[in-house]
């Protein structure tokens, strides 16, 4: 996934948003998903796209390099998923009263 040409953005209740980088830094709108929920937090590991989704839970993206944006997965463990992170071997998803989730 080609993820350093696309800024990624998690629009509340509108979903996860990809807009293109030119190397001036101008923005262009190409990309968008809906899942439903409150799309809180998405972090990028350059292969996959993970948003933290509200009452959604973790759901997994992929991305062309048109900057198409195409829903792959959903886990969801209860409570709200307000942030997401990881480290190059786990995924971390910040759970609400429900804690921390590791993928």
């Amino acid at each position: 996934m080609p993820s350093a040409h696309f800024a990624l953005v998690a629009w509340h209740i509108n979903g996860l948003l990809a807009y293109s980088v030119d190397s001036s830094g101008n923005l262009t709108h190409v990309g968008h998903d809906d899942q439903g929920y409150t799309a809180n937090r998405v972090w990028s590991d350059g292969n996959f796209i993970y948003l933290a989704n509200n009452t959604g839970g973790l759901l997994t993206y992929s991305i062309d390099s048109s900057g198409n944006l195409t829903h792959i997965d959903s886990d969801y463990q209860g409570d709200i998923a307000v942030d997401v992170w990881g480290d190059g071997n786990f995924i971390y998803l910040a759970n609400g009263t429900g804690g921390l989730h590791t993928y």
